[in-house]
């Protein structure tokens, strides 16, 4: 029986910057959700960062209505 799950990646910004997220969740699903809403956070801050992590999340974790 699966006690959690962790899932999470890494996002390279250019310029030797990096974004590297983990979250821990009792379901794939909820994890998966965890890391869009912190994905969604960690894109307000600027434009280039912006796409670089919405194509990642969109490339990685696939569209959000599917």
């Amino acid at each position: 029986m699966i006690q959690s799950v962790t899932i999470g990646g890494t996002i390279n910004l250019g310029n030797y910057e990096s974004l590297r997220l983990d979250v821990c969740a009792d379901t794939s699903e909820e994890a998966i959700q965890s890391l869009r809403d912190c994905l969604k956070r960690c894109a307000m801050y600027g434009s280039i960062e912006q796409d670089l992590i919405n194509q990642w999340s969109k490339r990685v974790l696939g569209d959000e209505s599917e």
